[in-house]
């Protein structure tokens, strides 16, 4: 199960699960017990070392952007992306918001990949197909997959 129900909760905290997969093979979790109402950008600081441009509506580039974490930092080729997936949802899903714009008020799994640009425009390989999982293997549902998050 992958939010227990039965767990005592607090009213005022949250649960969030924070994997970060800097593309290595290693999958790191942090476990942040969170004010409801925090921003993804906020959990995030709170576990991990980040580096972000605040917005930059001048330059048509509205909240605030990832551009490294723990060292891991963006170039042409590779970069962050968040998933979502909070209690109610059935899967992951790829928010098309910035992490400071969206606030959390439940339990929430946070997924942070550092993907790879496929070497050219025609490649088979897509940006965002396995989503924060590790493998083709795990593409069919989360729950099912002995390698998820």
């Amino acid at each position: 199960m992958i939010f227990n129900k039965n767990r005592k909760s607090n009213s005022s905290k949250i649960r969030l699960d924070i994997f970060i997969n800097n593309g290595g093979g290693d999958i790191n979790q942090r476990v942040l017990m969170a004010d409801r109402g925090i921003s993804i950008l906020d959990a995030l600081k709170s576990v991990v070392s980040v580096e972000y441009t605040p917005d930059e509506s001048v330059t048509g580039h509205c909240g605030a952007m990832v551009t490294a974490i723990n060292g891991h930092k963006n170039s042409l080729r590779r970069f962050w992306m968040y998933y979502l997936r909070e209690e109610s949802d059935s899967g992951w899903r790829l928010p098309p918001e910035t992490p400071d714009a969206i606030k959390l008020h439940k339990n929430a799994r946070i997924a942070w990949r550092y993907h790879e640009a496929p070497p050219n425009a025609n490649s088979r390989d897509s940006l965002q197909r396995y989503g924060p999982l590790l493998s083709s293997a795990c593409l069919s549902k989360a729950k099912k997959c002995n390698r998820q998050f």
